[in-house]
């Protein structure tokens, strides 16, 4: 199967602080839309009339995922405040991101047949 899929990348932030030096990461959340295919095989089992168990084994992949204006913030502090060798440093950045998605699923079920 081929078709559509919308994608998203949450706003994310992180921190690391030693006794010497902090850095802060921060990311904007963002989202997009692309191209997807499904290629799947699968068994069924009938126990009775009524009954079935199935197993599939899918695959999802899609194309490059263009997440738009993505803006990174990336702010370090170095040394003691007040001494001649502090120093603080800021990059802010925005970009659109790419992002392709592949997933392997196992599926289990029971059918009932009415």
């Amino acid at each position: 199967m081929v078709g559509v899929i919308y994608a998203s990348s949450p706003a994310i932030s992180g921190s690391s602080i030693t006794d010497t030096a902090q850095a802060y990461f921060k990311q904007s959340k963002g989202s997009g839309f692309g191209m997807s295919y499904l290629s799947a095989a699968g068994i069924k089992f009938n126990l009775s009339k009524k009954i079935t168990l199935l197993t599939s084994l899918e695959y999802l992949g899609t194309s490059e995922i263009r997440l738009k204006d993505l803006k990174t913030t990336i702010t370090t502090f170095k040394g003691t405040p007040g001494s001649p060798e502090y120093t603080a440093a800021q990059s802010i950045r925005t970009v659109d991101g790419k992002q392709s998605i592949g997933t392997v699923n196992i599926v289990f079920g029971i059918g009932i047949n009415l």
